[in-house]
């Protein structure tokens, strides 16, 4: 196990190093200047060059990425070039909205999507099977954005019992809380339910059909117990293979739901970092981001370690 890991993290640090160096080149070679962004109108050619000197943008190529690598290591990479606030800061106050909508998401996602899943399984063929396949394809299809919008008509300005943007936790408590992220989570959960749903329809049935699920039956096995125990520990493979790989997805959609909303989050600060060419921000949020990709990635290795015995990591 300890030499899994060991691999695991040196791949995932090379894939991390990978990915900012990427965003770090792209960002300089995309149009644009970010001093220009901040002096707007005030732009002239002395005040250019000042600001460019104390942003370091008129440092080689080669020595921005020099100090792109210190920032690196050192994780800190300073202040923002537009806001001048410590990117170290915003990030803390803005990422916890992000990681609510994402993670709720998932635990509602799975958790609905799950027993969605089995049901249709059990049920091939019937008229529950055909529903839940055309829910999920439904669910599956729909644009982020566009089921927030629908959302967001019906429950905050139709029936009133929402609220209709922002993010403030009103009153105390967690219900303050819960108040303003519900329909934003609901956003994202159709899409992870779906998903789970279909994938877990799927690979029930092809479980059902194998011999050691034929022996279980044939030994007097309960229903529930061949479908819970056996079946499903199975079945939940490729489940946990897909919802690691959807994490990018979510956090990508996280960005049109946060705009429908307006709620503050990591997907609407990077676009306007990239908007504005504030690289050191659009760096640390890449950074954030592929650190917990390759995170999820390790967890989902480990999960399936834990439901497939065959599976050994030394």
């Amino acid at each position: 196990m300890s030499g899994f890991l060991v691999r695991r993290l040196a791949i995932g640090i090379l894939t991390i190093l990978a990915s900012v160096t990427v965003v770090f080149l792209a960002m300089r070679v995309l149009p644009g200047n970010p001093a220009a962004e901040m002096l707007g109108d005030l732009v002239t050619p002395a005040a250019l060059q000042r600001l460019e000197q104390q942003m370091g943008l008129d440092k080689p190529l080669w020595s921005q990425y020099g100090d792109f690598l210190q920032r690196l290591v050192t994780l800190d990479f300073g202040e923002s070039l537009q806001t001048r606030v410590p990117i170290s800061y915003t990030l803390r106050s803005i990422a916890p909205f992000t990681v609510e909508l994402v993670a709720g998401a998932v635990v509602l996602g799975v958790l609905i999507g799950l027993p969605v899943g089995i049901v249709a399984a059990v049920s091939k063929g019937r008229a529950v099977d055909q529903l839940t396949r055309i829910w999920a394809t439904a669910g599956y299809g729909i644009p982020e954005f566009l089921l927030a919008s629908l959302l967001l008509y019906v429950f905050a300005i139709r029936l009133g019992i929402a609220p209709l943007i922002g993010s403030q936790v009103v009153g105390t408590g967690l219900w303050g809380r819960i108040h303003y992220a519900l329909l934003p989570i609901v956003a994202q959960t159709v899409v992870v339910a779906a998903i789970v749903s279909r994938l877990t329809r799927g690979s029930m049935l092809d479980e059902l059909q194998k011999d050691y699920v034929r022996t279980a039956r044939s030994k007097g096995i309960s229903e529930n117990m061949v479908l819970i125990k056996h079946a499903l520990r199975n079945g939940l493979i490729p489940v946990v293979v897909m919802m690691a790989m959807q994490v990018p997805r979510l956090v990508a959609g996280a960005v049109y739901v946060e705009i429908v909303f307006t709620r503050p989050g990591i997907g609407r600060l990077l676009l306007g970092g990239v908007r504005t060419r504030d690289y050191p921000l659009v760096e640390a949020i890449i950074l954030m981001i592929t650190v917990g990709v390759v995170l999820s990635n390790i967890v989902a290795d480990l999960a399936l370690g834990l439901l497939d015995p065959r599976i050994r990591y030394d």
